[in-house]
């Protein structure tokens, strides 16, 4: 079965088969080299755990994985990025990485487990033979003698020392060049090796590590920079601060601005800064201005890369810092005589174990590794330790998770009040607790409208629909005007709104238009009387305007004057003799057209005589009124035909 490298644990390294990805090799504190195919997902904190469960490690705060430049200085790989995303060469093949000791501290007292005071002496002893912690040559030759005492334990013959001299990589190359020949510098470690004859494992390596403790260039991580004016420094990092060192000389530093002093760390380009607090000046200036009590120092790296670098080793041991402030008072001391005895009780070191067995080879793959890692797993109580933190490591990675959920769950919340707050109703999407109340929504207005109810119950013929049509765009066009000139939306917003608005206004026009081309129409169609101004005409009218107004001028004053005016030539005779029509929500156009047809049809009374429709037509032509005496309308009554308005 195929399984991802960024999902296994501790027991089913085996069952890795690994296709793609970057062939790497890892080189270990003891020198041995892992072996690996990185894969793309792979995370830069799971390789470390796999590197420290070769070691069952359990401290891994202080160790790291890291790749060199061309400078050959370390950049260390981010645990919370995977593994190929980092800067490395372009160049093709292998690459190389180095798992180290990353952030030092002032004494091994500090550190709990007994495997991890193993690894701090194998880089302590890289260190040294490597020349990057200066020490004298007593010293050097003082410390050769210690992992003579640590490795192969007492002393047997000066032969048998001078060949596992000639083996171990623990004469430095400055003390070489120090003495007149090797042999004098192996006659110089045999006669301290001799001294230390009865000397346990742990006590020895104790002693190693209290001397390389005590020199001044020992957990300092140095870059060559310069000043503004050109010239070079170091700069040491360490976990005492940030220290500016002579060119010349390592040793002493010139200032150590402490991590508690600084204010920020930032980079640009080549340029690396950094804002140190200064309490003298703080306490001697009457002024409690922050600007006043800040120093800015300033410093030139060879390159951007390089500085980038110092930038990011700053920056995690100041975090290292703080950590270890905090957990300050969690840490118990223990005393060196007690690390001794544990160190000796060890049944196996990492460094006794990649010296004493000749089966294993320089270069160790990743499969017998992982193997042999298995078949240890379930007799080991470190094992079962190590698995019990596994789980706790796991839990606390279930609590970080559900917070996170729990966040993205008030930001969806959130932005589900506003889209309803918008809309006017909440989205189905509206997390809700079990018996939570959901708010109530404000409807927006003007987004809504009420069709009359006059033009939901007309019959359905053209003119009706499309008046029906006209009503709608009102209402649309209202509503878009209200949305237009919300001043709560962005412009962007309002301006297309604005556009939409000045559409629906067009169409709006449009339908007007083509409504009262119809009613036009309607009106032509139904106008089949003659023209107004003949004598049949006016008989007519005068006749039809007797009838229909008979009942009110009984009841009415005698004195009422009665004018008809004809201000065009032509006009319809059935709009001037026609009751006026109730008006509905203002429009009478139906209303009209009924009355017309129905007037038109039934009662219009038969043509006058040519004499009263001369008469009649005289008296209307010149303005003049017309008193009628009830008499005479009582018998233009009688003599008339039934009115349905009496």
């Amino acid at each position: 079965m195929k399984r991802s490298l960024s999902q296994r644990s501790a027991p089913d390294l085996t069952d890795f088969e690994m296709t793609e990805g970057r062939r790497s090799q890892i080189v270990l504190l003891d020198e041995r080299r892992l072996e690996i195919l990185i894969q793309p997902k792979l995370y830069a904190g799971e390789l470390l755990d796999l590197v420290a469960s070769h070691f069952n490690l359990k401290e891994k705060e202080y160790f790291g994985i890291a790749y060199t430049d061309n400078a050959g200085h370390y950049h260390w790989l981010q645990v919370d990025r995977r593994v190929l995303e980092h800067d490395f060469s372009s160049k093709s093949g292998t690459l190389v990485l180095y798992f180290a000791v990353r952030f030092f501290i002032e004494s091994i007292s500090r550190l709990r487990d007994s495997q991890t005071i193993e690894l701090f002496y194998l880089q302590a002893k890289t260190l040294v033979f490597k020349g990057l912690v200066d020490t004298s040559s007593e010293t050097a030759l003082e410390l050769a003698a210690l992992v003579l005492q640590i490795t192969h334990g007492d002393y047997i013959d000066d032969q048998t020392t001078r060949n596992l001299l000639k083996k171990l990589p623990v004469l430095p190359t400055k003390t070489l060049k120090e003495h007149l020949s090797l042999t004098y510098c192996e006659d110089k470690a045999i006669v301290s090796y001799k001294e230390l004859l009865g000397q346990s494992r742990g006590a020895a390596l104790v002693h190693y590590m209290t001397i390389v403790e005590g020199l001044p260039t020992y957990g300092i991580h140095y870059y060559e920079v310069k000043d503004k004016t050109g010239i070079p420094w170091w700069l040491g990092l360490s976990y005492k601060g940030i220290g500016q060192y002579d060119y010349a000389d390592k040793s002493t530093p010139r200032k150590v601005y402490q991590w508690k002093q600084l204010e920020n760390l930032y980079f640009r380009d080549r340029k690396f800064s950094i804002e140190v607090h200064d309490p003298k000046r703080s306490a001697n200036s009457k002024l409690t201005f922050a600007a006043n009590t800040v120093n800015v120092y300033v410093w030139l790296a060879a390159s951007a890369s390089l500085t980038k670098c110092i930038w990011s080793m700053a920056i995690s041991q100041h975090q290292f810092y703080l950590d270890r402030k905090h957990n300050k008072t969690l840490r118990t001391v223990r005393s060196l005589g007690e690390i001794a005895v544990d160190l000796s009780r060890s049944q196996r070191s990492v460094s006794s174990a990649s010296l004493t067995n000749s089966d294993v080879s320089d270069s160790v793959s990743l499969s017998r590794l992982t193997a042999a890692l298995v078949s240890d797993y379930g007799q080991s109580e470190q094992s079962l330790a190590a698995q019990r933190e596994m789980h706790a490591a796991l839990r606390s990675r279930k609590v970080a998770l559900e917070e996170k959920l729990q966040k993205k769950v008030e930001e969806l919340k959130r932005l589900c009040l506003q889209e309803g707050n918008l809309i006017g109703e909440l989205p189905p999407e509206m997390p809700v607790a079990p018996g939570e109340v959901l708010p109530r929504m404000r409807r927006r207005v003007g987004t809504e409208f009420n069709i009359s109810e006059m033009i939901n119950t007309r019959t359905k013929d053209k003119e009706d629909d499309l008046e029906l049509e006209c009503e709608i765009q009102r209402k649309i066009v209202s509503a878009a005007s209200k949305l237009a000139s919300d001043p709560a939306m962005h412009k962007d917003v309002r301006k297309q709104r604005k556009a939409s608005h000045q559409k629906s206004y067009a169409r709006l026009k449009e339908m007007e238009s083509r409504l009262s081309e119809i009613r036009k129409k309607s009106l032509l169609s139904t106008r089949s009387l003659p023209a107004m101004g003949s004598t049949g005409e006016i008989e007519r009218a005068s006749q039809e305007s007797f009838q229909m107004g008979d009942a009110d001028d009984l009841n009415g004053d005698e004195d009422e004057e009665i004018i008809i005016n004809f201000p065009h030539a032509t006009l319809n005779l059935s709009d001037a003799l026609s009751p006026a029509p109730p008006v509905v929500d203002g429009r009478t156009a139906e209303q009209m057209h009924n009355i017309r047809n129905q007037t038109e049809a039934e009662y219009l009374p038969p043509p006058l005589s040519e004499s009263s429709s001369s008469s009649v037509s005289s008296l209307m032509l010149h303005g003049q009124s017309h008193n009628a005496s009830p008499s005479k309308q009582s018998s233009s009554s009688r003599n008339s035909s039934p009115s349905p308005h009496r």
